[in-house]
């Protein structure tokens, strides 16, 4: 059910105007808005400005509202109270980190960065928590600009000459998935999200071609860590909601083991190597 909670006018008028939340369907848009620019918007520093602009100032008016009005601790799940107590570990942590310790500068950056990653944590789980409608629509958005970054980093790996100039292949991403690791990891995302909505048929052809382009992103990076890691999620996602439809993926995949061991065993030979 979408959040149609407001404030009463009493409370809103006792707060400062730039403390005054924003409508949430305004907050929840913006928050569309900078995800899927994560995505596309190149260099970094230019979506940075974007999520610092956008995001930051209206989450923390809407967090001071929720503050000022009693909502914050009324509302609050057992995973945000973790992802809390993550974020202020890692604050804690600026006590004992010998490379920070002496550094002001370097402290107050990183409690800056703990800040702003807590308002964006509060500010997701308030704004697709709530509201299966917009939940859906955040799908949609990872699903779609993830696909587009998967093929624009594909469609710039020819003309990439380092790229090609190592010993193995190790194609770049795109924005904010340039780092060949951590990049697999961000589109593992898309990847999970179109293999849940082609297992319960929607949107079938569309999120296929997303989920093939996603993967194809994944294998050409060359991340070894994270084609394992998204391989066994999709097997365990494959185990919970299609038991049999995981027996004969499996079986169909021992077969192919076995054919091509016994028709060009050197093959099976270079994979293992690749991965050891």
């Amino acid at each position: 059910m979408a959040d149609t909670r407001l404030m009463t006018p009493s409370t809103s008028r006792s707060l400062p105007r730039i403390l005054q939340p924003v409508s949430t369907p305004v907050r929840r848009g913006l928050l569309l808005f900078v995800i899927g620019a994560g995505f596309v918007v190149s260099p970094e520093p230019v979506w940075s400005m974007l999520f610092y602009l956008l995001i930051i100032p209206i989450q923390f008016r809407a967090l001071a509202g929720a503050v000022r009005d009693g909502t914050f601790r009324r509302d609050m799940t057992p995973a945000l109270a973790a992802a809390i107590i993550i974020i202020l570990w890692f604050v804690l942590a600026l006590a004992w980190d010998h490379s920070a310790a002496g550094h002001p500068g370097v402290q107050g950056l990183w409690v800056w960065n703990a800040f702003c990653t807590l308002l964006f944590v509060r500010g997701c789980h308030e704004a697709f928590t709530r509201s299966e409608v917009w939940r859906d629509r955040l799908i949609t958005v990872v699903i779609a600009c993830g696909t587009l970054n998967a093929w624009i980093a594909i469609i710039r790996l020819p003309f990439l000459g380092d790229a090609w100039d190592q010993d193995s292949l190790r194609m770049p991403g795109w924005a904010e998935t340039r780092h060949p690791i951590l990049g697999a990891v961000i589109i593992g995302v898309p990847v999970l999200l179109a293999a849940s909505r082609l297992l319960q048929r929607r949107s079938v052809k569309a999120n296929a071609f997303a989920l093939a382009s996603c993967l194809g992103f994944i294998l050409l990076t060359g991340s070894r860590g994270p084609i394992l890691a998204i391989g066994g999620a999709l097997t365990l996602f494959l185990g919970m909601v299609r038991p049999r439809l995981l027996a004969i993926v499996v079986a169909t995949a021992l077969v192919i083991l076995c054919i091509v061991e016994l028709l060009a065993p050197s093959v099976l030979a270079t994979v293992w190597h690749a991965f050891t």
